[in-house]
């Protein structure tokens, strides 16, 4: 339970970024996507034994879909993981122009 709630905290920080400036609309969207379900993949799968052991009848109509969830859940956090990483470096080859703006750091450090 513990690592769903630190991977559910890694992909909020993602989506903190989700009205930063990406290089074109597309890898927005793909951004957005992406941290959504690093965000939440993680909530469902460590939810999964709570609902179990809270309606057991629950857990009986849903075992077998669960069960397809979880193996279906894994492979697209995965991908979805991948996907920030390319995308956090390709967005560094066009940064906007502020990010080169040379900062006077004597005027914040003495």
């Amino acid at each position: 339970l513990v690592a769903c709630v630190v991977g559910t905290v890694f992909g909020i920080i993602h989506c903190a970024a989700w009205t930063s400036k990406f290089p074109s609309t597309d890898e927005m969207w793909m951004w957005r996507s992406c941290s959504l379900l690093v965000a939440t993949i993680p909530t469902i799968m460590g939810f999964q034994p709570v609902i179990f052991s809270v309606a057991p009848k629950v857990g009986k109509f849903l075992g077998p879909n669960m069960d397809f969830g979880l193996a279906l859940g894994t492979p697209i956090y995965t991908i979805a993981r991948l996907f920030l990483i390319i995308l956090s470096f390709t967005t560094l080859c066009a940064l906007p122009p502020e990010a080169f703006t040379d900062i006077d750091w004597s005027v914040y450090i003495p």
